[in-house]
């Protein structure tokens, strides 16, 4: 009879536990590290705040459904267009050059992580993108005047 160390060293170690397996499936954990929970509540709030204004814009003001769905796109754009600001200052893309001459040979920094508000805009963006898309292909409301 063999021991049980050289047993698990000709299985390839297949007795001992995988430091993959926990509770949680593998799927959800890269969900999780993609999109955190607070990530996400934080993107629902935006986006029902831009529903919101939607809905006060195209139905309450305008009175019509086909200005609702444009509020909601123009929301979304708005979403970009401050996570693509916030993008650039966070990049420092509106700062300026460093001068040719002054002595130091610095290596280009590495690209930063996006920050937390970024990825909420991002996310808020898709959200109402869906919302936009799901009020024109199901009920039609954005189809026509």
């Amino acid at each position: 009879m063999q021991a049980p160390e050289k047993r698990a060293a000709e299985s390839g170690g297949r007795n001992r536990p995988s430091p993959l397996a926990r509770d949680v499936p593998p799927a959800k954990d890269a969900l999780r590290a993609l999109a955190p929970r607070k990530l996400i509540l934080r993107a629902l709030a935006l986006g029902a705040a831009g529903s919101a204004a939607a809905w006060l814009v195209g139905i309450d003001l305008l009175g019509r459904p086909y200005y609702f769905a444009w509020a909601i796109v123009a929301a979304m754009g708005l979403y970009l267009l401050l996570a693509w600001l916030l993008y650039l200052r966070d990049d420092a893309f509106m700062s300026r050059p460093r001068q040719p001459g002054a002595g130091r040979s610095d290596p280009p920094p590495a690209p930063k992580a996006l920050r937390g508000s970024v990825r909420v805009l991002l996310m808020a963006a898709a959200m109402l993108a869906a919302l936009s898309l799901v009020l024109y292909f199901c009920f039609g409301i954005g189809a026509a005047p």
